[in-house]
């Protein structure tokens, strides 16, 4: 029997085809389902991570600027408690300028002292109506229109006999007195039945008070 050695070339190089793709094949298979393995994996690995991520990052810009505006009011807050500071050795004069009260003793007796500093003689003086109890002021309703007062008034009227000189340093001090007043109109006149007195004066003024009882 002839050895063909075209026949067995052809069956050999067949063989060796077959067993060289088979397994690279199998090989390509295999790496292609484990890289898709490994990124499925990855996806539902990584993206909750990332999520996560980013909550947290918002969360940590939230709460930076939930600290800026905590330290603007900060700031805020000792800048009104320097201010405090400053003026509340003066609340007491303030009270006093404009009492919670009408204090009306107070402001009589203030009036007499005045007149015999400056050796005054006090001829007449009137004073208008002022609450004493009963309803607050401000809170009656306001009309149309108008603004609601800020303050009361205790007006009055004065009838001074004097020199020229102790009148005018007795209206002088009036004005600066620890209290708010003012001066709305003063009257000189030389017809006088105080003898020895040059003129006759006669103002009238408004003293302010805030109420605050009902």
């Amino acid at each position: 029997m002839a050895f063909d050695y075209r026949q067995e070339y052809h069956k050999y190089k067949q063989y060796y085809l077959q067993t060289r793709t088979q397994p690279i094949a199998k090989a390509s298979v295999t790496l292609l389902a484990s890289l898709l393995t490994v990124a499925l994996l990855g996806i539902f690995a990584i993206k909750p991570t990332l999520t996560t991520i980013a909550r947290l990052t918002r969360e940590i810009e939230d709460k930076g600027q939930v600290n800026k505006q905590l330290e603007v009011k900060t700031r805020a807050l000792h800048q009104a408690r320097a201010n405090w500071d400053q003026v509340s050795s003066q609340i007491p004069l303030v009270e006093t300028a404009l009492p919670r009260k009408p204090e009306f003793v107070r402001l009589e007796r203030e009036i007499e002292f005045l007149a015999l500093r400056h050796q005054v003689l006090l001829a007449s003086g009137g004073f208008s109506e002022f609450l004493v109890a009963g309803e607050n002021p401000a809170e009656k309703p306001v009309a149309k229109g108008e603004a609601p007062a800020l303050a009361e008034t205790i007006r009055f009227t004065l009838t001074l006999s004097g020199t020229y000189d102790s009148i005018k340093n007795f209206l002088n001090e009036l004005e600066i007195l620890d209290r708010v007043i003012t001066l709305d109109s003063v009257n000189f006149s030389k017809e006088t039945k105080i003898k020895g007195a040059e003129l006759q004066a006669t103002l009238v003024g408004k003293a302010f008070y805030k109420t605050t009882f009902k």
